[in-house]
């Protein structure tokens, strides 16, 4: 009997050890799933700060600078949202606005563009972007003189492409440098823009 007893003794202790070791490691798993799913979450909360904000909505900008090497200045509008493309977060977007040159002939611009501004990672504090913008440009010039030796005007709808290389000065404001071709025109125009 008493074989009988140490024996039903040391299987319940046995029983009792290897019940208890199951639940001990199903504590670890849950503890180990719980910490990854606190670090994957930390993760995709810091994923967002290794670019700048991109702007959600309208923005304009002022600028002097040049078009087909004559004066002119004027205002850029532009409506963007961002936009994951391919993993990648993009600006995308319509940009318009009227360039004006005073000088004889006069003459204005009107670009008409799809745009894509992308942020470029900080360094040093420096928060960067590029954008490029593809589209068509109205170009009008007024008193051109003509075969007949006549003051006339002239208007012509021509593809237009921008690169805009900018920094960010603060939260709403910026300074970009939309340099390219509006129709047949080499153009740069330094401005200063801000987010609405």
């Amino acid at each position: 009997m008493k074989i009988f007893l140490s024996i039903i003794a040391i299987t319940s202790v046995i029983s009792a050890s290897a019940l208890a070791e199951p639940s001990t490691k199903s504590k670890v798993t849950v503890r180990r799933e719980s910490s990854i799913k606190m670090t994957s979450s930390s993760a995709s909360l810091e994923m967002p700060h290794s670019h700048n904000s991109l702007n959600d909505g309208l923005s304009a900008s002022f600028g002097i600078g040049s078009l087909s090497s004559r004066f002119h200045f004027g205002a850029l509008g532009r409506w963007e949202t961002p936009s994951d493309v391919r993993g990648t977060l993009l600006g995308l977007g319509v940009e318009t606005g009227f360039l004006f040159g005073p000088d004889s002939p006069t003459s204005f611009s009107v670009p008409i563009l799809g745009i894509a501004n992308y942020d470029l990672p900080n360094h040093g504090g420096l928060r960067a972007f590029i954008g490029i913008g593809l589209g068509v440009s109205i170009n009008h010039a007024s008193g051109v003189t003509t075969i007949a030796g006549d003051g006339g005007s002239d208007t012509r709808v021509k593809i237009a492409a921008l690169l805009t290389p900018g920094v960010h000065l603060s939260e709403k404001v910026y300074f970009e440098m939309p340099l390219g071709s509006l129709g047949d025109y080499f153009t740069i125009i330094p401005s200063v823009g801000t987010h609405f």
